[in-house]
């Protein structure tokens, strides 16, 4: 892939805590080791838990994952 892509492309995984244990290293393992893409993680883990904290309602915390993402991902863009 990087050889179609280059150096034009770098990504974001955002890493929520909402993974098994070893997933996102195994993300990250297959996306920069086998793909060779440029890749940034962010560890927010302690952000998207804490904002889930104590809500039950599968909706509401659907929303809050949704809308967690879009900020993370904004705010390291902006980086």
């Amino acid at each position: 892939m990087h050889k179609a892509i280059g150096d034009q492309l770098t990504s974001i995984f955002v890493d929520h805590g909402l993974l098994r244990k070893y997933e996102a290293d195994q993300v990250m393992d297959s996306l920069a080791g086998k793909f060779g893409l440029n890749i940034i993680k962010v560890d927010a883990q302690e952000r998207f838990l804490s904002k889930l904290a104590g809500v039950s309602d599968p909706e509401k915390k659907r929303k809050i994952i949704g809308n967690e993402f879009i900020q993370v991902f904004n705010d390291e863009a902006q980086n």
